[in-house]
């Protein structure tokens, strides 16, 4: 794929310090079913300073500036019944900008830097076997991790994955529409380890939640329907945070198991 050019080449050198962000993307149609693409582009968020820093080196906090690559591969096959589509992405990320604590209380006190990288998968996958019936595959996986991350208060955490980053995320679904109004759908989505707090010590475990819906629809904008989400009322932590050195630690959940009736019309 394509280098990452040198910083200078694209810093806008006014006063009012902006960057330029470019983008370079290429797609290349292998065969009608196949098609392969690659693309590099810039991010950038604007330094800032730290109202509540205690010591002169903590005042100003720097931009953070990144590259994201990504390269992957669309495909479709017999009459659009069956498509897989993959793709891989490398995000290399300088002076990532970091909420930290005060170690103290656990409260918000100022912004870091730390150098990150995210690399990833995804995978998807739809097939129609047969009319009115839909089957769909999903699945990520990431490594998001500290490349270079010194707390100046809390310590060093290189090497810890980033918080609120799963290291995987799959779907599976299956969806019946007849052609005299019937619906149906049963899916089921998976959550790999999720980390709340960059010493890695508060975290969910892996786990799925399913979901079911069934109903009538009258025409393309009217449709009666049950539901049920999350059927199995499963409720994992949504956050967790530690305060006064781990003394207190505060969590929420995730929304229980609900059932109902809607009805949907479109105009």
């Amino acid at each position: 794929m394509l280098g990452a050019p040198d910083d200078s080449l694209f810093t806008n050198e006014s006063n009012n310090g902006s960057e330029l962000l470019p983008r370079f993307a290429l797609e290349y149609d292998a065969t009608p079913d196949i098609m392969l693409y690659g693309s590099a582009s810039r991010g950038y968020r604007a330094q800032g300073v730290n109202f509540r820093a205690t010591v002169p080196e903590q005042l100003f906090f720097n931009e953070e500036r990144s590259w994201n690559y990504e390269a992957g591969i669309r495909t479709s096959f017999f009459q659009d019944r069956l498509t897989a589509n993959l793709s891989i992405f490398h995000n290399p990320i300088r002076d990532f900008q970091v909420p930290s604590t005060d170690p103290a209380t656990g409260f918000f006190g100022f912004v870091d830097n730390a150098d990150v990288t995210i690399n990833g998968l995804e995978f998807e996958l739809r097939a129609r076997p047969v009319d009115g019936l839909d089957l769909t595959a999903g699945l990520g996986l990431i490594d998001a991790t500290y490349t270079d991350y010194v707390d100046p208060n809390l310590g060093d955490f290189t090497g810890n994955r980033l918080t609120y980053s799963p290291d995987y995320t799959l779907n599976l679904a299956a969806q019946y529409r007849s052609g005299d109004g019937l619906f149906g759908r049963l899916e089921l989505q998976g959550f790999g380890t999720t980390f709340f707090d960059d010493s890695n010590t508060l975290r969910q475990s892996p786990f799925v939640l399913v979901n079911a819906r069934a109903g009538y629809e009258f025409n393309e904008r009217n449709g009666f329907y049950l539901f049920a989400d999350n059927l199995f009322d499963f409720r994992p932590f949504t956050t967790q945070a530690s305060f006064f050195g781990g003394s207190l630690v505060t969590a929420t959940y995730g929304a229980p198991a609900s059932f109902g009736v809607q009805y949907r019309m479109e105009f």
